[in-house]
């Protein structure tokens, strides 16, 4: 493997433990919905934060990238909610 595939692996490997620790807080914190949309808010947030971390360090960094990392992050928020809530 190359140096930027391995860096790339490492950015990945982040992004899902950002995910699963997520998916394993929604898991261990009983039924309450509020606690959930918190969860799932702080999710989304960190799935942003990743992005924007991301692009920087591959020099990669515009507004248009850092605008498409926060609406995908609200548009899985808004399905994931609404899946949990609304179906």
């Amino acid at each position: 493997m190359t140096a930027k595939s391995l860096r790339h692996l490492s950015h990945y490997i982040a992004l899902l433990v950002i995910l699963m620790a997520g998916l394993v807080a929604m898991m261990v914190s009983g039924g309450s919905t509020m606690v959930h949309t918190l969860i799932l808010v702080l999710i989304s947030l960190g799935y942003f934060i990743w992005g924007v971390i991301h692009q920087f360090l591959e020099k990669e960094f515009h507004l248009e990238i850092i605008l498409e990392y926060f609406l995908f992050s609200l548009l899985g928020l808004a399905f994931v909610m609404g899946v949990l809530y609304y179906l």
